[in-house]
């Protein structure tokens, strides 16, 4: 058996799944491990399963990624399903701007809004961790989980808390019916997106660091966990490392099904052995290489806007980690503003939210904007120059809409620029009375502030006495 859930959320559907394969001729003491879900043809559907027959059941799913999304694909399902009573499936796509789930056994399809296959004492357990009624016990310990999507597309709430509970059961799950890894995806009107992400589980030493000090990997002698999940950067496979083994496994897609390859090794040598194997570069989330300059850094905050860590985003795609709070205990979630891991060779970069897309050129010197609306898709490039005026006039449109930006910090993450380019002026314009500072956001230009001339006063007498000192948040 096996456990797959599946939802629809905010305009997506998504599926999770393990990748424990335990069948007649697989004692559940020593499960076969595969993926569960696939991304179905022009990326507009998904489909998945959980059941005793694995190796029918993914040659079933594999044959939809030939099929259109909808009905011809819904059609073999239901056909390939009569032959295969001991599996049950999840199909999701989307009919015209909704949202479709369904679950199909037996050749019978019934729509659902959430669903689970597979292991019923293991989804209970599942959901128990989902709401938080059972906390898995890490005392003294910091869990970290940061994904994103390579298209750029925004990954539902939803999902991350899917992925984390699943994680978490593994680890209080003493059966081996369900277990391995958490595969996430995730369906928009725009298409599927492969959930890629790190997961960590930091030893208990909060009792041990200072406000401030860096969360380094934790360790398998204290219970420390640290995962990447990613890609090929061909898009080929599916790439698993835990760190404290040191190795994991790539997942190479097939005609016939997926074929497994394990390599030992710490980041670096797993790295040079799977392209050495394989001809293609495995992206991670872990390195065992010196962090590049810090780019962006995350504070992260509670509901009450108390600092629990900040998340430093550097060059080259690595992260890492400085608690401030130190005296209860907490979990992170974060969507990685880069839309690629540390080895990816790709230069584009991609957003996504509601209908608009927005991605960058292979040569970086333009941008591209595409619009989906009933069906209809619209793009335009735009120039530099182009570009810098609409992120100016979006600015002064912001400005105007009736709820105005919020006042104090906001309770969820927000990125800081480190070591901007600063100039000041005085005496501009008669009507200016106080301090220009005009500091460069190197995404959206130079934003220029009047400073009252007692509260430029207030912020030098604050900096002068923090410059001289290393202060901690």
């Amino acid at each position: 058996m096996s456990l797959l859930v599946a939802g629809i959320n905010d305009g997506h559907v998504w599926m999770v799944a393990d990748t424990a394969i335990i069948g007649p001729d697989t004692p559940i003491r020593s499960p076969d491990h595969s993926p569960k879900i696939e991304i179905c043809q022009d990326r507009a559907a998904l489909a998945g399963f959980a059941g005793n027959d694995a190796f029918n059941a993914g040659r079933l799913i594999r044959a939809l990624t030939t099929e259109p999304a909808g009905d011809a694909g819904l059609n073999l399902l239901l056909k390939g399903s009569r032959e295969q009573p001991v599996n049950e499936f999840a199909y999701a796509f989307f009919d015209g701007s909704r949202p479709r789930l369904l679950r199909v056994h037996c050749g019978e399809a019934k729509e659902e809004t959430a669903l689970y296959l597979g292991v019923q004492p293991a989804f209970e357990a599942f959901q128990r961790i989902r709401h938080k009624f059972v906390e898995p016990f890490a005392p003294k310990s910091l869990k970290l989980l940061v994904g994103g999507a390579k298209s750029g597309a925004q990954v539902p709430e939803a999902l991350f808390n899917a992925v984390r509970a699943m994680l978490d059961l593994f680890a209080t799950w003493s059966d081996r019916d369900v277990g391995g890894c958490a595969l996430g995806y995730f369906l928009s009107e725009q298409g599927a997106n492969f959930f890629s992400y790190g997961y960590g589980v930091s030893d208990p030493l909060f009792d041990k660091l200072a406000p401030g000090s860096l969360v380094p990997h934790g360790t398998p002698e204290e219970g420390g966990a640290s995962l990447s999940v990613g890609q090929l950067a061909d898009e080929t496979g599916i790439v698993v490392y835990w760190l404290q083994r040191p190795g994991g496994t790539v997942f190479v897609r097939r005609p016939h099904g997926y074929e497994r390859y394990d390599f030992d090794g710490p980041p670096a040598v797993f790295k040079q052995r799977v392209r050495d194997a394989l001809g293609t570069t495995p992206e991670m989330w872990i390195s065992d290489q010196p962090p590049g300059p810090i780019k962006a850094v995350r504070v992260m905050r509670d509901a009450e806007g108390r600092i629990h860590a900040t998340i430093g985003d550097h060059d080259g795609g690595s992260i890492t980690v400085a608690v401030q709070n130190v005296a209860t205990s907490f979990d992170l979630s974060a969507e990685k503003d880069v839309t690629q891991p540390a080895t990816s060779a790709s230069t584009g970069v991609h957003a996504n939210r509601g209908p608009i897309s927005v991605s960058l050129s292979s040569d970086r010197k333009r941008a591209r904007f595409t619009v989906v609306d009933q069906g209809k898709v619209i793009d335009a490039v735009l120039s530099v120059e182009e570009l810098d005026h609409h992120i100016q006039a979006i600015g002064d449109l912001r400005r105007q809409i009736v709820d105005e930006v919020p006042r104090e910090l906001p309770s969820g993450p927000h990125v800081v620029v480190p070591d901007p380019i600063w100039r000041t002026f005085e005496g501009l314009h008669p009507s200016l009375d106080g301090i220009v500072l005009h500091l460069r956001h190197i995404g959206l230009g130079w934003v220029s502030f009047l400073l009252p001339r007692h509260e430029a006063q207030s912020l030098g007498t604050w900096l002068l006495s923090h410059s001289s000192q290393r202060h901690q948040v």
